[in-house]
């Protein structure tokens, strides 16, 4: 089970990248909770890390995924908030930089866990 919550957490780390675009260029999406995109505790992935993952904390990458988790939606609750101000450039730059390079280190680092997970 862990192996497909971790599956999962990719694609929805992937899906943020989506909305985000549709949202800076204007067009209709979900919209954005500030408070929400910053917790890293409250999706799925946060859950699971802070909850039953937590029996894989001595999986050689556990803590840096956590740390990285927790970074992402840090940036993620930025680009809202640029968004919110109208300043779409400005997240733009955001999301095509830090964001998606925080967005790959994430699934690198579920990747990573996934075989420690496998392996236990």
């Amino acid at each position: 089970m862990p192996s497909l919550l971790l599956q999962s957490a990719i694609r929805d780390h992937h899906s943020w990248r989506e909305r985000f675009e549709f949202s800076i260029t204007g067009m209709p999406s979900d919209r954005f909770d500030f408070s929400t995109a910053g917790d890293h505790a409250i999706c799925p992935l946060g859950k699971w890390l802070l909850g039953d993952g937590l029996k894989f904390s001595d999986c050689p990458n556990y803590a840096e995924l956590v740390d990285i988790h927790a970074k992402f939606h840090g940036t993620a609750a930025h680009i809202v908030k640029l968004i919110g101000e109208g300043k779409r450039e400005a997240a733009r730059e955001i999301l095509e930089g830090e964001f998606s390079t925080l967005s790959l280190a994430i699934v690198r680092q579920i990747q990573q866990l996934r075989q420690c997970v496998k392996a236990n």
